[in-house]
């Protein structure tokens, strides 16, 4: 395809990584926790308040599975998923509802009982799995706590019919409405972003970032992929996050972006050593412009790569920066692999026909595996998605080398 649809000049790729690759015909469960369970049974998977190893997390996977299906009456049902405590726990749970092949809503702790009302309203779940907050209208649906789960037997699985590439995830977005994933879109986005940063075997990483968010689950999911270690951190606390540096090695730490550029004034001086000492590089979801001085500053004090990954519910990881170029500040990185950039007009929404690095600046249109199915509602879908491609909310720039520059958020395009 030609430069016009802002695919990247073939020499300025990274060397050794793939532009495209494929995605299996798998579940997210089985691919993920399944597999490796058979493989490297007795290997640690997840570590977070208590330590996984991936026989024993597949098992409470099956068990967490069995017990929800069993409170089900069929195909078409839905659970949600509620974030507080432990983040391991979090993911346990999510996981083993993920493998009763049911559609999993997931719910913030910290939203207000109005916004809770609206957002299970929205949901319609049948159980919410996870203790939900003594504040939010607790008659609404029956819960599951989630300690409940982790300690259920295992007994008859009852699944749903659902196929990998039917919707499984209901993901809040920034419009107000769900963004739809199937396990295929999910698995996409794992397997492209770790190709991109071509992460090791075997590796840990560690993630700071909330678990129930599109970039906290990619963070969460991706060291099973590569059969390695997912540590997770349950506070923000630098003191705490350095130990676990120290104790546990990871190859990557993500940080939610506003910590991050805190971080960048205060990290404490133990923080600082571990990262130095241990940790290869540091990863930032972002979804609008970020401070590009805070960057640059956060890389400078840390002596270690300070990586912006850019992206949305919708589309998961689009555009990123990979390791070996860590001297970038100003560009968020390139599309990574199997992602598609493409301009917009952001006045008529007709394709830009001329070459990225010719447009002063245009809207953002993503394509690729990892973008979502489409909203819960089909004619709000039919405003986002155009012929496959998603419309963000973003005016960005691209380079004659490819690089993408993030300028502002269209506000109006919501």
């Amino acid at each position: 395809m030609g430069k016009k649809i802002a695919l990247l000049p073939s020499w300025y790729w990274p060397e050794h990584v793939e532009r495209h690759i494929g995605t299996p015909m798998a579940f997210l469960d089985e691919y993920l926790v399944g597999r490796n369970a058979r493989r490297i049974g007795e290997a640690i998977a997840l570590i977070s308040n208590t330590h996984w190893t991936y026989s024993a997390l597949s098992q409470r996977m099956i068990a967490i599975a069995a017990a929800v299906s069993g409170q089900l009456d069929g195909d078409g049902d839905r659970v949600a998923v509620v974030a507080n405590g432990d983040p391991g726990t979090t993911v346990a749970v999510l996981l083993g509802i993920l493998r009763s092949r049911v559609v999993v809503g997931l719910l913030d702790a910290s939203l207000s009982p109005a916004e809770a009302e609206s957002a299970i309203t929205r949901l319609r779940p049948r159980i919410v799995a996870g203790s939900m907050p003594p504040q939010w209208p607790q008659a609404t649906v029956p819960s599951i706590a989630g300690t409940d789960l982790l300690i259920a037997d295992t007994r008859e699985l009852r699944c749903g019919d659902l196929g990998n590439r039917s919707p499984a995830l209901l993901l809040p977005s920034r419009t107000g409405y769900l963004a739809q994933h199937s396990h295929y879109s999910l698995l996409s986005a794992i397997i492209a972003t770790a190709t991109f940063f071509r992460v090791p075997e075997g590796t840990a990483h560690l993630s700071a970032l909330p678990v129930l968010t599109w970039s906290g689950l990619l963070a969460a999911f991706l060291p099973f992929y590569v059969r390695g270690t997912s540590v997770l951190l349950s506070d923000r606390d630098p003191h705490a996050l350095a130990e676990l540096i120290v104790t546990y090695q990871p190859l990557s730490v993500w940080l939610p972006p506003d910590w991050a550029w805190e971080l960048a004034d205060s990290a404490p001086r133990a923080l600082i050593s571990a990262i130095r000492q241990y940790v290869s590089w540091i990863v930032i979801p972002v979804e609008q412009p970020y401070p590009v001085g805070q960057r640059k500053r956060l890389r400078k004090m840390l002596h270690t790569p300070v990586l912006p990954l850019y992206g949305l519910p919708e589309t998961g990881p689009a555009a990123g920066t990979h390791p070996d170029w860590y001297y970038l500040d100003a560009a968020v990185g390139i599309p990574i692999t199997n992602a598609e950039l493409r301009p917009v007009d952001p006045e008529s929404l007709d394709w830009v026909a001329i070459p990225w690095d010719m447009v002063r600046e245009a809207q953002v249109a993503v394509k690729g595996p990892q973008v979502m199915l489409g909203y819960d509602q089909p004619d709000v879908t039919e405003r986002y998605l155009k012929e496959k491609w998603y419309l963000t909310n973003i005016l960005a720039s691209m380079d004659a080398n490819g690089m993408v520059y993030l300028h502002q958020i269209r506000k109006e395009w919501q």
